[in-house]
C-alpha cells in the first residue's frame, strides 16, 4: 500500500495517519482503561517515531494490564534504540519470562 512505502517522518502529517491517531484517542477517552488501546497506539506512535510518546503508551498498557508480555517487548525494544541496554534488556526478559519466547533471541544478540 502507499502508506508502507512512505518515509516515517512523512507519515506525521498525512491525514490518513492524523485520523488514526484521532481514533486511537477516541477509543481512549471513551475507555480509559482498556490496555490493548494503548498498546496499539505505542506500536502506532512507534512507527511515526514519537519514541517517548510510545514509551508513554506501553508505560500505561502495563499499568493497566501486568500480565501482557507484548508492551513490555515492545518498550524494551524501544529502550534498546535508546540505547539504554539494562532498561530494555530487564523489559524483554520479562517478556520472555511471560511466554514471548521471541524475547529470547533478543536477550542473546543484546543483553548478554
Amino acid at each position: 500500500d502507499e502508506f508502507g512505502k512512505m518515509p516515517d517522518e512523512r507519515l506525521k502529517e498525512d491525514e490518513n495517519y492524523k485520523l488514526v491517531m484521532a481514533d486511537y484517542n477516541k477509543c481512549i477517552s471513551m475507555e480509559e482503561n482498556f490496555s490493548f488501546a494503548y498498546y496499539n497506539r505505542g506500536n502506532f506512535n512507534l512507527r511515526i517515531k514519537n519514541i517517548d510518546d510510545a514509551i508513554e503508551d506501553y508505560n500505561k498498557a502495563i499499568e493497566l494490564n501486568s500480565r501482557l508480555a507484548e508492551p513490555f517487548f515492545n518498550r524494551g525494544l524501544v529502550y534498546l534504540y535508546k540505547e539504554e541496554r539494562s532498561i530494555g534488556c530487564l523489559d524483554i526478559g520479562k517478556a520472555g519470562e511471560m511466554g514471548l519466547t521471541k524475547s529470547y533471541n533478543i536477550i542473546k544478540r543484546f543483553c548478554n
